[in-house]
């Protein structure tokens, strides 16, 4: 179970928290493609259904590419 969080009012899961201090860190020290690997993994977790979508229209624009 997640804890919460209180800032300013506003409640946030730790692991949210824990996410956005990893994020400032890497941008901290120039790690660009290590933002956006955490970023795209924490995206990938939280909605599985979205990114199995996305990768279904990266095939088929493979394949029509190699139809073409």
């Amino acid at each position: 179970m997640n804890q919460v969080v209180l800032d300013n009012g506003k409640m946030y899961e730790t692991e949210k928290v824990e996410l956005a201090e990893k994020v400032f860190e890497l941008k901290n020290k120039n790690d660009h493609w290590g933002v956006v690997d955490l970023l795209l993994a924490a995206w990938a977790k939280n909605a599985p259904d979205e990114v199995e979508a996305i990768q279904l229209s990266i095939n088929d624009y493979k394949e029509n590419l190699i139809d073409k």
